[in-house]
C-alpha cells in the first residue's frame, strides 16, 4: 500500500515537473521575444535620433545660407560654401581686400557668429565667364572684363555652445 502511495505520488510529482517545465520554455520564448523587440525599438530610436540630427544639419544649413546671402557686401560673390563640422568655408570673389574684410566683419558680427578668418587671397583678372560658364547670373554683381579682381576663401568656426550649427551631435 505504501509503495503504491508513493508510485502514485510520484507520478504526480513527476507531472508537476514537467508542467513546470513547459512552463520554464514558455517564458524563456517570452524573454527571448522580448529580447528581440528590445533590439528592435533601440533600432527604431537610434533611426529616430539619426533622423532628427540629419533634420536639424537641414535647418542649420538653411540658417548659415540665409546669414551668407543677407551679409554679402556689393560687389562680392560665393563660388562654393562648406559647412561641416569643422567650420564654415567661403570661396568668392570680391572687387577688392576691402570688400572681403567687410564680408568677414559681417559674417562675424552676424547672429551665428562665426568667428571669420582669412585664408587666402589673391589678387587676379577674371570676368564673369570665367566665374559662370554661362555669364553672370542676373543680379549678381557685374565685374567688368580685364578689371581687377579678389579670389578670397575664408574660414570660420563658431565659439563652444554657439547654436550648434556645425553638425556636432549634442
Amino acid at each position: 500500500m505504501i509503495a503504491l502511495y508513493l508510485r502514485e505520488y510520484l507520478a504526480h510529482q513527476n507531472s508537476q515537473r514537467m508542467l513546470l517545465e513547459g512552463e520554464i520554455l514558455d517564458h524563456r520564448n517570452a524573454l527571448r521575444e522580448l529580447s528581440i523587440q528590445l533590439v528592435s525599438n533601440a533600432e527604431v530610436l537610434k533611426g529616430a535620433s539619426e533622423l532628427r540630427h540629419l533634420l536639424s544639419a537641414r535647418d542649420n544649413g538653411y540658417a548659415v545660407l540665409f546669414m551668407l546671402a543677407n551679409t554679402m557686401p556689393a560687389r562680392a560673390r560665393y563660388l562654393s560654401i562648406d559647412l561641416d563640422s569643422n567650420g564654415l568655408t567661403v570661396l568668392g570673389m570680391a572687387e577688392s581686400n576691402q570688400v572681403v574684410a567687410r564680408l568677414i566683419k559681417s559674417i562675424s558680427a552676424s547672429d551665428l557668429k562665426f568667428a571669420m578668418q582669412l585664408l587666402d587671397s589673391k589678387e587676379s583678372r577674371l570676368d564673369s565667364t570665367q566665374i559662370f560658364k554661362t555669364g553672370t547670373p542676373p543680379g549678381l554683381p557685374q565685374f567688368p572684363s580685364g578689371s581687377k579682381s579678389v579670389k578670397f576663401q575664408l574660414h570660420g568656426t563658431q565659439p563652444s555652445g554657439n547654436n550648434n550649427l556645425l553638425g556636432k551631435p549634442s
